[in-house]
């Protein structure tokens, strides 16, 4: 299977720096990694946060003692979830070293394809869709009808083909309508600012972060982490 793929960021019309950070190649034979990071904390955190995030990511897979076990789907993205497990240890451990960088974080979505069959994860409100007339598992192949007990909603014939949203938006909004509120939310700019809150990034620091981490640092006999708020 050979893949054709590009990438472009653009900072849009609010902000004058670029947080965003993404990467798109070709690992080894059949082997595709997608990631695309959405910095958050200001100009002297975000970009950092995502540049780290996704350069780890991408170094992580090209290493060449790379687990052999790595067959099954459940295996596959267990590795992909320790990455993202050791990305967001280091930068809280950045963060809490450098002041000026207090609070900083990154979305993070990758999708890593292994011999046609896609794998994601996905932390914040970054996105990763899929273009076709039908929602498959995940395998990259010619859409086609889904299969006894495998996710899909196909189309009527002739209906054109759309975008297929694959992740779900970690943050306020992304909550309610996971939830089922399906109404308009009217609010003013400080509240609407409130609902871009994230409720899971790789580095914005929570209580529940902390101790998690933090018992991972205890099994190799290294000194706990205070999360900034």
């Amino acid at each position: 299977m050979e893949l054709y793929y590009y990438g472009l960021s653009d900072p849009g019309l609010i902000r004058d720096n670029n947080e965003d950070f993404f990467f798109a190649g070709k690992l080894k034979a059949d082997e595709y990694l997608f990631i695309v990071a959405d910095g958050m904390g200001g100009h002297q955190a975000g970009e950092v946060a995502s540049q780290k995030a996704v350069s780890m990511f991408v170094k992580e897979m090209m290493l060449e003692n790379k687990p052999a076990a790595l067959e099954t789907p459940r295996e596959i993205l267990g590795y992909l979830e320790d990455i993202v497990v050791d990305i967001n240890e280091t930068l809280m451990e950045e963060g809490s070293k450098l002041h000026k960088k207090n609070g900083m974080g990154t979305t993070l979505s990758a999708l890593y394809i292994k011999n046609q069959v896609g794998y994601i994860v996905h932390v914040g409100d970054s996105r990763i869709y899929r273009y076709g007339d039908t929602v498959s598992s995940g395998r990259v192949s010619p859409p086609s009808p889904p299969q006894p007990g495998e996710p899909g909603l196909p189309v009527e014939q002739g209906q054109p083909k759309r975008l297929y949203q694959l992740t779900e938006d970690h943050s306020f909004v992304g909550k309610l309508v996971k939830d089922g509120f399906k109404g308009r939310i009217y609010c003013t700019a400080a509240t609407a600012e409130l609902a871009d809150l994230m409720l899971r990034d790789s580095g914005h620091i929570q209580e529940a972060d902390a101790e998690f981490v933090n018992k991972r640092r205890a099994m190799r006999g290294e000194p706990p982490i205070e999360p900034l708020y």
